[in-house]
């Protein structure tokens, strides 16, 4: 929820509606069609970031595979109406759960582990997720434990995985599978449980002695993860599991809320006591705005070494001169059709073109800004029309 307004996801669309005085939804509105397929993990997280970003979690397809698509295994930040998205965090095999620290602003995410590497291992991670950065998955894992069985293709070495991935900061038991995390910024429970987080653990299903089946609470301090305990359990016996545990949320009393989908009901935590209790606060936007000003460091492809070479592609449009604005009717809020282009001096020896669509003028914080990429352009075609 955001204000008036619902957002909802599916494996590849995100929809949104208006939220009615009765609490009723308004017509659904597609704003995304084109989300990965989602092969083996559909599951698809969607919130509103302090930021006012919209954030989409989007699984992997396989248990550990080198994906086609690098929108899998990541979490991606859009424009509140879908029109613009990019990668905000990569390597992640399954981020169903996730959510921002109501104190310092700082996202922070559990992952599945890779499944058939043994009982104790890899253990489900919890990340600390930054602008940009890649967290292992599928060739690194944990604190940067290398994958046995899968070797990078396109000439990477795990070593370079390895170099550029970020350890996990908590690691919890092999296979007892995060679904929903909630930070606690209620006004109900005493005040230690302030900017704490509640993950509800599915629990294992290829493992001899089952764990997760539980609620689980992982403790911060100075905004900082430090350890991870249960807090609601029961839900396996000598009989057997009794429940599987999916999603949670902190209430507008402050109690805390979990689903068990096995059989049906949602659950309701209460605190009575007498204790001092926590104090909601605003969560910061500094943090991400911070990050969302970070940029990776490219340069302007005008900028870089390869277009200084002698022999240049020229590149011209039919519907405006060099410098010139570009027409109304090529704008996004107009017609939303792109411009036509025309090129020269591509080499006998190409074997593909890519264009890319630099915005040089913009002002956003993070720069280049890339409005589009078209790539595996014959390169006999000359030119593109809209």
């Amino acid at each position: 929820f955001h204000g008036k307004t619902v957002y909802l996801a599916s494996p590849n669309e995100v929809f949104r509606a208006e939220v009615r005085d009765d609490g009723s939804f308004g017509p659904l509105e597609m704003i995304i069609h084109d989300l990965p397929d989602a092969g083996q993990h559909n599951t698809r997280t969607v919130q509103i970031g302090p930021n006012q970003k919209l954030y989409i979690g989007v699984g992997s397809t396989c248990n550990e595979c080198g994906e086609t698509n690098p929108e899998n295994a990541t979490i991606l930040q859009a424009s509140l109406d879908g029109k613009t998205r990019s990668i905000f965090a990569a390597g992640l095999r399954d981020p169903v759960g996730w959510g921002w620290h109501p104190v310092t602003g700082e996202l922070w995410e559990v992952d599945h582990g890779i499944d058939w590497l043994g009982d104790e291992i890899p253990p489900e991670e919890v990340n600390k997720l930054e602008k940009g950065k890649f967290y292992g998955w599928p060739y690194v894992y944990a604190d940067n434990q290398l994958n046995p069985r899968l070797d990078p293709v396109g000439g990477l070495l795990k070593s370079d995985w390895l170099e550029s991935s970020t350890p996990m900061v908590l690691g919890y038991k092999a296979h007892a599978a995060p679904m929903q995390m909630s930070f606690y910024n209620g006004a109900q429970f005493p005040k230690e449980y302030a900017g704490d987080a509640f993950v509800s653990m599915r629990g294992s299903w290829n493992r001899k002695k089952p764990v997760g089946y539980e609620v689980v609470r992982i403790k911060f301090r100075d905004g900082q993860a430090v350890s991870i305990e249960p807090f609601v359990t029961g839900f396996v016996t000598a009989e057997g599991e009794k429940g599987r545990l999916c999603g949670n949320a902190v209430s507008q009393n402050g109690s805390l809320l979990f689903s068990d989908d096995r059989n049906g009901v949602i659950y309701r935590v209460s605190y009575t006591g007498s204790k001092e209790r926590a104090k909601p606060v605003p969560v910061p936007s500094e943090a991400m705005e911070k990050q969302n000003a970070t940029s990776f460091g490219v340069p302007l492809a005008m900028e870089r070494v390869e277009s200084s070479a002698k022999d240049q592609l020229k590149v011209t449009s039919p519907s405006f001169e060099n410098g010139e604005p570009i027409p109304a009717v090529y704008l996004e809020y107009f017609q939303g059709n792109s411009f036509p282009l025309e090129w020269s001096g591509v080499p006998d020896s190409a074997k593909s073109l890519v264009l890319i669509m630099e915005d040089r003028d913009a002002k956003a914080p993070a720069t280049p800004v890339v409005h589009w990429v078209a790539w595996n352009i014959p390169p006999a075609i000359g030119g593109l029309r809209p």
